[in-house]
């Protein structure tokens, strides 16, 4: 396995053309297990700094399975997961994180409703780059949104650079949020780049109402981009 020809590999980046709407004839998805089949012949562990998987299953088991590699992990990327249970498993693997003291400095997510994600990501503060794409029907509950802006935002304001969140979908977190929870990224006082998802109707767009969300979103001092 050429991974485990590597022992000075920091960074891990793996992306497989398998969608999150696969062809019958593409068949199952690839594993991070797959992947990763060699390491544990691996004498020393690798010193992985960053992992990011698009495309590909990241189970629990195989990520702890793996663990010695991931302990100097700074960045982890999990993206385009097709398992119907890739929100848990997300928040699994956040609550290994947190049990083996793993602090990431840039994480990126497409859950939050798991209570391991916000435990997690509420534990420690440093974080540097943060993008969450909430996705599933229960990261819209206004009790996850707002344990997000109070507990998680809140620990990392002096660190987070670069913010994005939402997605181009009609979810609660592409909504207008409010200027009580919006007032929270205000004091992150590092950042330096904000993304935004504001989502447009159709009706919107005909009552020629676009302009008055955009405008309704852009109170912020930080630097901010609005995509809709």
């Amino acid at each position: 396995m050429l991974i485990s020809r590597c022992p000075d590999l920091e960074s891990f980046k793996f992306t497989s053309s398998y969608s999150h709407r696969p062809q019958p004839e593409s068949g199952p998805p690839m594993s991070l297990g797959q992947i990763l089949t060699g390491l544990s012949s691996l004498d020393a562990p690798l010193k992985l700094k960053k992992l990011v998987a698009i495309g590909i299953v990241v189970a629990p088991d195989d990520f702890r399975l793996h663990l010695r590699h991931f302990r100097y992990l700074e960045k982890l990327e999990i993206g385009w997961n097709s398992d119907p249970d890739s929100a848990t498993h997300f928040g699994e693997i956040c609550a290994i994180l947190h049990a083996e003291g793993i602090h990431l400095r840039d994480i990126t997510g497409a859950t939050i409703h798991h209570p391991a994600i916000i435990r997690y990501l509420a534990s420690y503060s440093g974080i540097e780059r943060m993008i969450l794409r909430p996705s599933h029907p229960l990261d819209d509950s206004t009790q996850v949104i707002n344990r997000f802006f109070s507990s998680v935002l809140r620990q990392h304001r002096n660190s987070l650079r670069y913010l994005e969140l939402g997605l181009n979908k009609n979810t609660a977190w592409s909504r207008l949020l409010g200027r009580d929870l919006m007032i929270e990224v205000e004091r992150c006082q590092r950042l330096e780049e904000l993304i935004c998802w504001v989502y447009v109707s159709l009706e919107d767009k005909r009552s020629n109402n676009t302009d008055i969300l955009v405008s309704s979103s852009l109170f912020l001092d930080q630097a901010l981009m609005i995509s809709s």
